[in-house]
């Protein structure tokens, strides 16, 4: 479907508590994907239904009710999955391409947009219906409107090797985890000015909450996880988590909670943001991505050997 006339602002109102939260999944690290373990994934905020990359090198679109699935083909290794909430369109990033790829899912048209190099994560505000495109290889953030047009580079000199990428829609800051730098950008999305947050050795994975105004930031050098406090201005970093090893972190929208992804590890960390305790839920597999679907009851989570998104059973 093309997107016609202007969003309407009462869907977008809606949308804000929805979608935070929502994109990291599609925010791991910039380490090369395994056929065997596909990492990206995102999730319709309205709909529900489940975007991700499977073991063939397609995009698996799931229905989590019907349990129906369809395959589409958008060119290329999907390394980096977001989709709009108001026109569907999907936006792919690809291995080995310097591209923003955005593809129709109703008809299968696609169009390139080029970004800078090497981009591995991406995340969008709907209510700006603006797209960040992090790029590890430039150093660099592609800004993009929604329909690909409009682009511009913000550059961050303290920044190297951005590998991870967070929106909170409501104060539309972006905040870009550089796991070559060891610290994180955050980019004012109304004039595109930046500042530097030092965090944890290595930042991998980020993702954002709106009520609370947290940013959540899993580092893996350091096996622990920063915790930036948007209206103060500060940052707090956690002791040591013995299990940690992020590859993927998202926020649950309805409990603040902020679930890290381990990969290999079979492990899933669950922050609650409230207290800033954290427990550990193992996983018979290994996962590589996790979101939270607008009405689930938990998160669910993509493994290295399943063809569709699991729900975590001690999601509660």
């Amino acid at each position: 479907m093309r997107r016609k006339g202007t969003i309407l602002t009462v869907l977008l109102a809606s949308l804000l508590f929805l979608t935070t939260g929502l994109r990291a999944g599609t925010a791991s690290g910039p380490e090369p994907r395994t056929e065997a373990a596909p990492r990206a994934m995102t999730v319709h905020p309205v709909t529900g239904k489940i975007y991700f990359a499977n073991k063939q090198n397609e995009i698996t679109a799931f229905d989590a009710d019907t349990k129906l699935t369809g395959r589409l083909n958008s060119g290329g290794v999907p390394v980096a999955l977001e989709v709009h909430p108001v026109t569907g369109e999907l936006y792919v990033l690809h291995r080995g391409k310097d591209v923003l790829t955005i593809l129709d899912p109703t008809t299968g048209d696609t169009k390139s947009i080029q970004v800078g190099k090497d981009p591995v994560a991406m995340a969008l505000n709907p209510i700006t219906n603006t797209l960040y495109v992090a790029n590890a290889g430039s150093n660099d953030v592609t800004v993009v409107a929604g329909d690909g047009s409009q682009p511009k580079t913000v550059n961050d000199p303290a920044a190297k090797s951005p590998s991870a990428i967070t929106v909170n829609s409501g104060s539309n800051q972006i905040y870009v985890a550089n796991s070559g730098s060891d610290n994180v950008t955050i980019i004012d999305g109304g004039d595109l000015t930046t500042r530097t947050m030092a965090v944890g050795r290595r930042p991998v994975a980020i993702g954002a909450d709106a009520a609370s105004r947290q940013v959540y930031v899993a580092n893996a050098g350091s096996q622990d996880i920063t915790v930036i406090d948007e209206l103060a201005g500060t940052a707090s970093t956690s002791p040591r988590i013995d299990d940690l090893e992020p590859v993927a972190l998202t926020v649950d929208p309805h409990t603040g909670q902020a679930y890290v992804a381990n990969g290999a590890r079979r492990r899933v960390t669950v922050l609650t943001g409230a207290s800033g305790s954290f427990r550990t839920i193992p996983t018979e597999r290994a996962v590589y991505a996790v979101a939270v679907p607008p009405g689930a009851r938990g998160p669910i989570y993509l493994t290295d050997e399943s063809d569709e998104p699991m729900l975590l059973a001690d999601g509660m």
